[in-house]
């Protein structure tokens, strides 16, 4: 039988509900990609992630009137995912286009958990989880990982605050006497959770009861930097700490 693999860069996406036991269907235009676009055949090998963690090699079986099948050959955890889970909250952006940057790259860095907070100096926000999800889908097939970071908000700041559970908690602040995020942390942490501002800053008041809650106030460089810029240099230092 004819066996090759769909190429390197490719991975499928396929939601929990499409898998029954050792067979996985693809839908829409996951099915369409692999059968318009690539032009894949019975006996072709594909990988197949399900955004929960789940990676899969699979042979398939079936691309017949819309309709890809194939059985489960091999199945492995965790793939493309870090070490270290990281929770980023983020102040809300109006603009869609830079809020859609910070998902996209956050999801491609390895980060777990996304929040929207609503502070004091935050533009209010929508969030589109729908559209979010979708977005943050492909970005984990593009970046060969297997799983979709969680996205939730807006959360207000003190909820947010009062909820953090990781055994590291820093929040970005330029103030007198804070630490860059790498002498924040020790190679051991992997549980972070970062909260960034909006582009004037948490508010004294918030930095504050941040610190209260266990927070540890973190800078980010002598430049002021843009919402999307922060988050990305917060989350490549803390993803970048452990690795040897």
């Amino acid at each position: 039988m004819r066996s090759k693999s769909a190429p390197g860069t490719t991975f499928f996406f396929a939601a929990p509900d499409d898998f029954d036991g050792a067979v996985v269907s693809l839908r829409d235009d996951e099915a369409h990609h692999a059968s318009r676009v690539l032009r894949l055949r019975t006996g072709d090998e594909i990988q197949i992630v399900d955004g929960m963690g789940g990676w899969y090699r699979v042979m398939l079986d079936k691309l017949d009137g819309g309709v890809v099948r194939g059985s489960i050959i091999e199945r492995r955890l965790g793939v493309g995912e870090s070490s270290t889970y990281v929770h980023l909250a983020v102040a809300g952006l109006k603009s869609r286009s830079r809020f859609d940057m910070i998902l996209e790259k956050a999801t491609e860095l390895g980060v777990s958990r996304v929040t929207v907070l609503d502070t004091q100096r935050a533009e209010r926000a929508r969030v589109d989880v729908d559209r979010s999800t979708r977005l943050m889908r492909a970005a984990m097939k593009q970046c060969k990982r297997s799983r979709i970071p969680l996205l939730e908000g807006p959360v207000g700041l003190s909820e947010f605050l009062s909820g953090a559970e990781a055994s590291r908690k820093l929040v970005c602040h330029n103030g007198d006497g804070d630490v860059s995020i790498p002498n924040a942390l020790d190679a051991s942490d992997r549980d972070v959770t970062i909260a960034v501002g909006p582009e004037g800053g948490f508010a004294n008041d918030e930095i504050d009861l941040a610190i209260a809650r266990g927070f540890q106030s973190v800078h980010l460089g002598p430049r002021r930097l843009r919402t999307e810029t922060a988050c990305l240099v917060a989350c490549s230092a803390i993803l970048m700490t452990g690795i040897a």
